[in-house]
């Protein structure tokens, strides 16, 4: 008996090590390079969470001119989001964010020497709109690099290499501004520039491999309906997921009575949960329901929101982040993989593009509308109100599901 305990032990953790790997084999080496890429560059994500205090304690503006330095931003990422797919199927994928993680290295550190309003709104502007351009073309080139089947798990590894790198910045730019602020400057740059280094050296020399084209041949984007239905619908969701920034904390600080350190932990654990859970999540998704989880997804992301008026206590909100975070595992990775399927090769940078676009556009509105939103409705019906386009956006989804099986869209 004792023996047979022996045997079955290393069976047992063969097997174990093989499912916890399966999620990862397969994917190619270029979308292994791109992740390590996209954790470098991640990092050092310090400038944007730091930007506000920076500028009312540093600088001594107010706190309307902090909220214009953000705003500004984002408007410079709406156009470099646009430019950055253009620019790919112009250029080439690798050629757009090679130049876009050089010019962001340079801008980060030149934009902490700008002491001024105008000069540091300008030079924010011109940042935002390089830097920017590097999500679109790093999307298509994710696509490029893995076959339809693939692309899913590939971007949920990028998503991987984002959250982790996430959890990195902010906590060591914590430290480095309490020293001085133009470390920052300095440590988001250097992270560009050796993001840039890395991409040269490990990514821009790997041949891109072929793949059958499965998108529509020559189809612009905005011809294409079921695109502008799903650019419609992740409008939304990023209006309402921006919350996180805004309308969500406030929510739990005042009504929930939780501490900062709390809300912090919470957000934690949503980054844990999917530098843990997203990858086996993916790889075990049954293959060809693409719509059908979005729609899924979708109501668990915008319920896990629209809930928080009907319960109390921390433990309850740990629920809520635990039901939009399995949510955003399933729209997220689902969601750019529908996207690069639907686009062709000579068109995926526009589609990225336009995608990317939508997202930068609901920063920009989301958190601006959800606070007036909060204030006009109040906090209870602001949050039943995002639980009422739960099911508007699922039913968007499976609407669409619905629409291909009966070809009314084209396909694929």
């Amino acid at each position: 008996m004792l023996m047979t305990k022996h045997l079955l032990r290393p069976l047992a953790l063969s097997r174990l090590s093989r499912q916890l790997h399966a999620p990862y084999q397969g994917l190619p080496r270029t979308v292994w390079m791109l992740a390590l890429v996209i954790f470098v560059n991640r990092s050092g994500s310090m400038v944007l969470f730091f930007l506000t205090l920076y500028a009312t304690e540093k600088l001594g503006l107010s706190m309307a001119r902090a909220g214009t330095l953000v705003s500004t931003y984002g408007l410079g990422a709406l156009f470099g989001s646009y430019l950055g797919g253009w620019l790919s199927d112009k250029w080439g994928t690798h050629r757009v964010q090679f130049w876009s993680l050089l010019g962001s290295g340079a801008g980060y550190i030149a934009l902490g020497y700008m002491q001024t309003f105008l000069s540091l709104m300008i030079a924010l502007f011109i940042v935002a709109l390089v830097a920017e351009t590097f999500r679109p073309a790093n999307a298509a080139a994710v696509a490029e690099a893995s076959p339809a089947d693939l692309r899913a798990r590939s971007y949920a590894l990028n998503r991987l290499a984002v959250n982790l790198g996430i959890a990195v910045g902010p906590a060591v730019g914590g430290f480095l501004a309490r020293i001085d602020y133009l470390w920052l400057f300095w440590a988001d740059g250097l992270t560009y520039l050796a993001s840039a280094f890395f991409f040269w050296v490990f990514v821009k020399q790997l041949p891109l491999p072929k793949h059958v084209d499965t998108g529509l041949p020559g189809q612009p984007p905005y011809k294409d309906r079921l695109f502008v239905a799903i650019l419609i619908l992740s409008f939304v969701m990023a209006c309402i997921f921006f919350q996180l920034f805004t309308t969500w904390p406030l929510y739990l600080r005042n009504v929930y009575q939780l501490l900062e350190p709390q809300i912090g932990s919470l957000l934690a654990m949503n980054a844990v949960l999917i530098v843990l859970l997203e990858m086996p999540l993916v790889y075990r998704l049954p293959a060809k329901r693409n719509y059908q989880i979005l729609s899924i997804g979708s109501f668990l992301l915008l319920i896990g929101f629209g809930l928080l008026p009907l319960g109390q206590g921390y433990a309850y909100v740990i629920m809520t982040v635990l039901i939009w975070t399995f949510g955003e595992m399933l729209v997220f990775p689902i969601l750019m993989s529908v996207v690069a399927n639907r686009a062709s090769d000579r068109q995926r940078g526009q589609y990225m593009g336009w995608h990317t676009l939508m997202f930068s556009l609901g920063f920009v509105v989301g958190p601006t509308l959800g606070s007036r939103l909060y204030e006009t409705l109040g906090n209870t019906w602001f949050w039943f109100g995002i639980g009422g386009l739960a099911i508007v956006v699922s039913s968007g989804f499976y609407g669409i599901h619905r629409g291909l099986n009966r070809n009314t869209f084209n396909l694929p």
